[in-house]
């Protein structure tokens, strides 16, 4: 019985990491990691002033699609969730968005996959 790309693409995985003495858990998709998503969101390293807004939203979109869930909050009493969003996710400081890339890219390292002995 086969598998649809689909399916492969909505399984999902859970990480946590450390923000500021608090931690948050992010539900996010390993199967939309590829390659050209990779490249999505590392392209900002290179980027210049003409075209960093391009790729700032796109790192926004990239790492919208990655993320189905999380525990980040927009008030104090935490009644409501920071909406998963490539506009607002640019309201959020640009190292805590790196921070949660790289936490989903730790997690999917082959190494973590690999069986441990």
């Amino acid at each position: 019985m086969g598998i649809t790309l689909a399916h492969i693409a909505n399984n999902t995985a859970q990480i946590t990491l450390p923000v500021g003495g608090e931690t948050v858990t992010v539900v996010y998709y390993p199967g939309r990691v590829t390659e050209k998503t990779i490249q999505t969101l590392q392209s900002f390293s290179t980027m210049n002033g003409d075209d960093a807004v391009t790729q700032f939203v796109a790192f926004n979109v990239a790492l919208a699609g990655l993320i189905k869930s999380w525990d980040v909050y927009e008030d104090d009493a935490q009644t409501t969730m920071f909406p998963v969003d490539p506009v607002r996710l640019s309201e959020l400081p640009i190292a805590f968005r790196i921070q949660v890339v790289g936490a989903i890219m730790q997690d999917i390292r082959p190494e973590a996959l690999a069986p441990q002995s």
